[in-house]
């Protein structure tokens, strides 16, 4: 156990310093503050046990650019666009051999690189460099004897990655190929209970959303019913992607407090789908955020309205006078254009509400002064 602590400190006591030492060289070598940046984000991620997915958008953030990584021995192919979103087509050896590319693995053909077609950054070698031996440190622990239950997760997430890898790490997990199971996905920061029952995992991950507790539960575990989170479909190993993915939805869709189950979500996932493949957000969407910018008690009579049909029932709801919920409604109506106190009206301030929660889904890490994270829902804050 001592001997635990000790590997534990020592990095963070390394981070600590180097976060010491980012302080004095501000604003005297931008250069090497910028390295140092790097550096010290790579470690960081490598403290927290993240997976490649989350490094490679890493290195995609860094850099401003498309960036790809090849490892033969490990079946290992990725390559993102500038904002982190996986590109399924490699490119050609033409193509590469125009990049700044950096070595992967010891002679096995593996490489990182990154696609810049301007004039080569000073700060990509670096950024390779720590990318290369990043994705090493994590390979090595995923592959371990030991699972690491962040990278075997993201492993079993890989919708690339061969069906023979993923089954042999959920064997190290106890998960034959013919298990039941399924996903749930909560705000890193949460006061509500872990599900009681057999999990075979538990552990943070990246999505382009921001990081997300997921927990893979036996089908046997009973489903959670209160506290904000979202839950998957029931689904075996090789298809733990998909109950992932309506699982991130449902959360996407909740209120706070609210436990989301995607097969109760029915024709509203097509909402995100849309939300997702629009440029720029829906109108009703934007005037709700508008008329709730300042005012908790706004968004919380607005969701009130969404649930009862009239405003004395909403008024009980919130504990409120039938008189004070009667006008903010007065108000909350001129502000959005329409009257949400009808059948139409009520739905779609419904749909509204939901495409506002969806443009706000953003999981924020926040790194206090003395460099602890602290995770949340923004529209929690």
């Amino acid at each position: 156990m001592s001997g635990d602590k000790a590997d534990t400190a020592e990095p963070r006591a390394e981070v600590g310093r180097m976060r010491e030492l980012l302080g004095r060289v501000d604003g005297i070598d931008t250069d090497l503050n910028e390295t140092l940046r790097i550096i010290t984000q790579f470690d960081g991620l490598i403290r927290r046990r993240v997976g490649i997915s989350a490094l490679m958008r890493a290195a995609a953030n860094l850099t401003g650019c498309a960036v790809g990584a090849v490892y033969p021995a490990h079946r290992l192919v990725r390559r993102v666009d500038s904002r982190g979103t996986p590109i399924t087509q490699m490119p050609s050896a033409e193509e590469l051999a125009l990049w700044t590319r950096r070595p992967l693995g010891d002679l096995d053909g593996g490489v990182v690189w990154v696609e810049r077609n301007t004039e080569t950054n000073i700060n990509d070698e670096t950024v390779l460099d720590r990318l290369a031996s990043s994705i090493q440190i994590t390979i090595d622990r995923t592959m371990g004897t030991v699972p690491d239950h962040a990278g075997a997760l993201e492993a079993l997430l890989d919708r690339e990655a061969a069906l023979g890898t993923k089954l042999a790490i959920a064997r190290r997990l106890g998960l034959e190929a013919g298990s039941k199971i399924y996903l749930i996905v909560m705000p890193v920061i949460s006061t509500d209970p872990p599900p009681t029952g057999v999990t075979h995992i538990d552990a943070v991950v990246g999505t382009r959303f921001g990081g997300v507790r997921a927990i893979v539960a036996g089908a046997d575990c009973p489903q959670p019913v209160t506290g904000t989170c979202g839950i998957g479909e029931t689904v075996t190993v090789e298809r733990l992607a998909d109950s992932f993915d309506q699982a991130l939805v449902a959360l996407r869709l909740s209120r706070a407090g609210e436990a989301v189950t995607y097969r109760d979500l029915g024709a509203l996932s097509l909402l995100v789908r849309a939300h997702d493949a629009s440029p720029v957000p829906h109108p009703d969407a934007i005037a709700i955020g508008t008329a709730t910018a300042s005012s908790t008690i706004a968004r919380r009579v607005l969701e009130a309205m969404e649930l009862n049909t009239t405003v004395r029932a909403a008024a009980h709801e919130l504990g409120l006078h039938h008189s004070t919920v009667q006008a903010h409604c007065d108000r909350l109506e001129k502000e959005l254009g329409y009257s949400f106190r009808t059948a139409q009206g009520r739905t779609r301030l419904a749909l509204g509400l939901a495409l506002h929660r969806l443009g706000r889904d953003v999981f924020d890490v926040e790194t206090s002064p003395d460099g602890s994270e602290r995770r949340g829902r923004s529209d929690d804050v």
